[in-house]
């Protein structure tokens, strides 16, 4: 499911960049 893959849609449509920040910064981490 490419549409759900962080890795893929670095900022989801559905989430805004405020709310996606803390999110790419766990991933950043692992």
């Amino acid at each position: 499911m490419p549409e759900t893959n962080p890795e893929h849609l670095p900022l989801p449509p559905h989430v805004p960049q405020g709310q996606n920040l803390p999110f790419r910064t766990a991933l950043t981490i692992y």
